[in-house]
């Protein structure tokens, strides 16, 4: 008994698809079991988990590599394994680089999203900002409209109020919060 397994490419980035060629080596019929390692393995599928294959025979099985929505931009290794269900010592190991992207995302929303002030007065917010990408990025928060008769002042780490947050780092896939005390001076909706 005897395989050999290798990717069709070294290396690629996700969302494409791949192939993992497997060839019997062997003299006879084996069927083989297959998997996937590596940190990207838990967003990969093989689309078949075993293989039956003729002496000399091969056959190449589709990998798909979806989003990677933890790592931070770079190379990271899939490794495509082929075991003998017959004498598992005859398994071969390919590797797979998949090349990861910049990623820059985000998203925001106030906690708690609405305040009923019985009468006129002061809320606060909290503001959440999700850096939804694998790389730190900077925000500029500002408040740029309110209602007439409302005003909101932000707060900047050292406690400072302003109208306007200077660029503030926020790791990768990390939150930053923001307040937000907002006054009105009258009954009914704002800000």
């Amino acid at each position: 008994q005897g395989v050999s397994g290798d990717f069709d490419t070294p290396a690629g980035p996700p969302n494409v698809g791949y192939n993992l060629i497997v060839v019997n080596t062997g003299s006879a019929p084996d069927t083989f079991t297959l998997g996937l390692s590596g940190p990207v393995a838990p967003f990969a599928s093989l689309a078949q988990p075993v293989v039956s294959l003729a002496a000399g025979a091969g056959v190449a099985v589709p990998v798909t590599v979806g989003d990677v929505p933890f790592a931070a931009s770079g190379n990271y290794l899939l490794r495509g394994h082929a075991v003998s269900q017959t004498n598992g010592a005859a398994n071969d190991e390919a590797l797979l680089g998949i090349q990861l992207s910049d990623v820059y995302d985000f998203s925001a929303f106030f906690d708690p999203e609405l305040v009923n002030l019985p009468v006129p007065g002061t809320a606060q917010f909290i503001l959440n900002l999700d850096n939804l990408g694998n790389r730190d990025d900077s925000y500029t928060v500002e408040i740029v409209d309110s209602s007439p008769g409302t005003t909101g002042l932000l707060e900047d780490l050292e406690g400072n109020p302003g109208t306007r947050l200077p660029a503030l780092v926020v790791p990768a896939l990390s939150r930053g919060q923001f307040l937000l005390r907002a006054e009105q001076n009258f009954f009914g909706e704002g800000f």
